[in-house]
């Protein structure tokens, strides 16, 4: 059986993983994106640390997380930005 691309990067990405937060955010312009895309979104979202803010957003708990959504990002064409989360004050 043909391994998903979501498991075709897990399988490429060796970094290990650190306590950092990130947000990526994302695009496909005008176009919609592949309903493949979600597909292996939501097979990343199984076996990684991340949450879907809104449709766009997601914030990622650690590098490897991180660096396998940019993958899947360039795997369907879409433009991508990464963003280090500082937190400024814990929420109460």
């Amino acid at each position: 059986m043909v391994a998903s691309k979501a498991e075709q990067i897990l399988e490429r990405i060796q970094e290990s993983d650190n306590d950092k937060e990130y947000m990526l955010v994302y695009s496909f312009g005008l176009k919609s994106p592949p309903i493949r895309f979600y597909d292996n979104l939501k097979r990343l979202e199984k076996k990684l640390k991340l949450q879907r803010l809104v449709k766009g957003c997601i914030i990622c708990k650690g590098i490897r997380t991180t660096r396998a959504l940019i993958e899947l990002c360039k795997e369907y064409h879409a433009r991508y930005w990464v963003f280090e989360i500082k937190k400024i004050e814990e929420e109460s």
